[in-house]
């Protein structure tokens, strides 16, 4: 059932992954279709075989039911080959091109100046947090994330770069001594040091295992 329902929404997914390039294109082909009332431009043996390689590229991510959205990257490349020859083959609709990038960059400085703010407002707890937790851990002191449900995660994310190091689950980190906890947790064994307010009910933890307790 989740590949039947993946098979569905994920070329949906990719369609707006690859916004708004890949509406310009089909608009442009429809457009042509339309015009012309005739087959499209022929595609050249280089573009071609560019498509199908693609396509194989793309294939495992289709049919994956855990595929994510960010696997589309590769496509980007081909997708722009694709609309340089579009706009190529047709010279007259560089004006409505012209048109698009220059709202589109519109809408970025828009973005930037007003939406851009308002979302790191939103990030800045879980960047407290990850600030707060590297200040109490010391350098060569080891720590685990269990933090994996929900966006309190990218507190273990930042805490990654404050590091330099990758932060990983207690199963993958040998005699840790601290824990990143997005859940509380009454276990014999951990004290609880720092309860990092996220928002609404959502906190962060951090567990102290104690010395004894390292060996294993």
């Amino acid at each position: 059932m989740d590949l039947i329902l993946h098979l569905t929404t994920y070329p949906l997914l990719t369609l707006k992954q690859l916004l708004p390039t890949s509406l310009i294109i089909l608009y442009l082909l429809l457009k042509l279709k339309i015009k012309n009332r005739k087959p499209l431009p022929p595609l050249t043996v280089d573009i071609k075989f560019l498509i199908i390689l693609s396509f194989l590229n793309y294939l495992p991510y289709l049919i994956s039911a855990q595929a994510k959205g960010r696997y589309v990257l590769p496509l980007f490349p081909v997708l722009a080959i694709i609309f340089s020859y579009l706009i190529y083959k047709n010279k007259e609709i560089v004006k409505v091109l012209i048109l698009c990038i220059s709202f589109l960059i519109i809408l970025r400085f828009i973005f930037g100046y007003i939406g851009l703010p308002l979302l790191e407002k939103n990030r800045g707890p879980l960047k407290r947090g990850a600030y707060l937790i590297n200040e109490y851990i010391k350098p060569n002191e080891k720590v685990a994330c269990n933090c994996r449900q929900d966006e309190r995660k990218a507190v273990c994310l930042y805490l990654n770069f404050l590091r330099n190091e990758v932060i990983k689950s207690p199963r993958l980190t040998p005699r840790w001594k601290y824990l990143i906890s997005c859940i509380p947790i009454k276990e014999q064994g951990l004290e609880e040091v720092l309860k990092i307010h996220i928002r609404k009910e959502q906190y962060v933890w951090l567990y102290l295992r104690q010395s004894q307790d390292l060996q294993r």
